[in-house]
C-alpha cells in the first residue's frame, strides 16, 4: 500500500471509529464531507441529529466542507462501510479503483 493510500485509510478510519463508537438512534440525517485537498469525499447516512452534528463539526475542524444532505461527486472509486448508528460512503478520486476496492475490503468495506 503507498503512502498516499494510507493517509486515505488513515481519514476513513478516523470517520468510521466515530460511526463504530457513537451512539444509535432513530431518524436518518446525511452529512456530506468534501475534501478536495485529499480527493475524498463522504456521504455519511446517520441514524439521529446529534451524531450528525458531531460529523459536521469534525469535517470543518479537518478544513473539509461539511453539508447536510446532498451527495459526494460520484465519479470515483466508492467504498462503503456501515454500522449500528449508519453508514458511510467514501469516494476517492484520484487513484486506481483497483487500489480503492482492494483497500476497501481489506478494512471490512464493500466496493461500490
Amino acid at each position: 500500500m503507498n503512502k498516499f493510500m494510507g493517509g486515505i485509510l488513515g481519514v476513513s478510519g478516523m470517520f468510521l471509529g466515530l460511526i463504530l463508537a457513537g451512539p444509535s438512534a432513530t431518524a436518518g440525517t446525511v452529512v456530506v464531507c468534501n475534501s478536495p485537498a485529499t480527493g475524498m469525499c463522504g456521504e455519511y447516512d446517520l441514524n439521529n441529529a446529534q451524531t450528525a452534528e458531531q460529523y459536521m463539526q469534525s469535517c470543518k475542524s479537518m478544513g473539509s466542507q461539511a453539508s447536510y444532505g446532498g451527495q459526494c461527486n460520484r465519479s470515483g472509486a466508492a467504498c462503503q462501510h456501515s454500522s449500528g448508528i449508519g453508514s458511510v460512503t467514501t469516494y476517492v478520486y484520484n487513484l486506481d479503483p483497483s487500489v480503492v476496492h482492494e483497500s476497501c475490503r481489506q478494512n471490512g468495506g464493500t466496493p461500490l
